[in-house]
């Protein structure tokens, strides 16, 4: 049986209320499955920044206090019908494994599916064995390793993280956005798109850069708040060469004129901003932290973590010899079929219809 047949009702909930990566990974998931014809409702803050980015969806309110988190889902469940509920971020996984297990000794109808997508150890072991979450779908090998299930080890689903082509589509020409930034065409663009959070890695990446830096060569950051790292640029001597783009959700616009993509981070699972790199065929030197070996395997297109010398090394072997720079792009882009929205909404309704067959099978 086709999951589409037996899938009458979808919810997700996120207790999160900005547009970060794991956010972003449910906006796509509901979106998909709605476009699929799937009947979706997503349950998040009031004030989510999510809702701005895809108001035709169903968006309904989560209680402020969790105690009644449950009786609002029951609410948008059909009655006596299966459905399935999927919750992205800490505090919704955890009220989900409560919910959940009450919902399974009632007998209702119901498959609970929570996401993570963080590489550290969950500092509550116990909503990983309640039986109220029947799979915990995880975005690298390197999440699911962290993951306490002991004897549920069967629970844990790796689903990779995907790219919709809008987030890979850009708005404006490269000379657009060269002019814009004040950068000729026959630049060497260095670039990374993050935010200010230390564990990204930012000031690692501006270390480094500072010791390859050369003549007709720019480093370009994307997302970031200038105030927090013009004086760092001026004290190494770069903040000429340096150009600060603030937050935007026009991505693709900046990727387009790289010529190298960097990801510095401290920590990541499957960083969504390496993904759209590589789906638009960018060369990716990165830090070796979590899930990011598993896209990017070239051992000399990794540093360790934190490591200054060994990125600007990686960052500069790769920037000398084009051929094989161009080659990592090519590899870059045939991995990066693995993110396509298509082959993300198969696998999660493949485990919502198996999830779902045991309240199906004899209807």
């Amino acid at each position: 049986m086709k999951p589409e047949e037996i899938l009458v009702r979808i919810l997700l909930l996120t207790s999160s209320g900005n547009a970060s990566g794991g956010g972003r990974q449910a906006l796509y998931l509901a979106s998909g499955l709605r476009d699929r014809g799937h009947e979706v409702s997503f349950f998040s803050p009031a004030g989510s920044m999510l809702r701005a980015l895809a108001p035709e969806l169903d968006w309904r309110d989560l209680p402020e206090k969790r105690g009644k988190w449950s009786k609002a889902l029951e609410k948008a469940m059909p009655d006596k019908e299966p459905c399935i509920v999927h919750a992205f971020h800490n505090k919704a996984v955890k009220t989900l494994a409560w919910c959940g297990t009450l919902w399974r000794l009632l007998g209702r109808p119901v498959a609970c599916v929570a996401h993570r997508g963080v590489i550290y150890p969950p500092n509550n072991f116990l909503p990983y064995i309640a039986p109220g979450i029947r799979v915990f779908a995880v975005n690298s090998l390197a999440c699911l390793k962290t993951l306490p299930l002991l004897w549920r080890k069967a629970a844990g689903r790796v689903i990779y993280n995907c790219v919709p082509k809008s987030k890979v589509t850009p708005a404006r020409s490269p000379d657009e956005i060269r002019a814009e930034l004040g950068i000729c065409r026959e630049a060497t663009v260095v670039g990374c798109v993050s935010n200010n959070s230390p564990t990204k890695g930012v000031e690692v990446l501006i270390r480094a850069y500072a010791k390859i830096a050369e003549p007709g060569m720019i480093l370009c950051l994307v997302g970031l708040r200038s105030s927090k790292w013009d004086g760092l640029c001026a004290e190494l001597g770069i903040a000429d060469a340096v150009r600060i783009v603030p937050r935007t959700e026009r991505v693709a616009d900046y990727l387009q004129i790289f010529t190298l993509f960097v990801l510095p981070s401290l920590s990541e699972s499957s960083p969504n901003t390496l993904l759209e790199a590589m789906c638009m065929g960018l060369p990716a030197v990165c830090s070796s932290a979590g899930g990011v070996p598993e896209c990017i395997s070239d051992p000399g297109y990794l540093a360790p973590p934190g490591d200054v010398a060994a990125l600007a090394a990686a960052m500069a072997s790769a920037l000398c010899d084009r051929k094989k720079l161009a080659e990592a792009a090519d590899r870059n882009l045939a991995f990066s079929e693995l993110f396509s929205v298509e082959k993300k909404l198969d696998a999660m309704e493949a485990i919502y219809a198996d999830l779902l067959s045991p309240y199906t099978e004899n209807g």
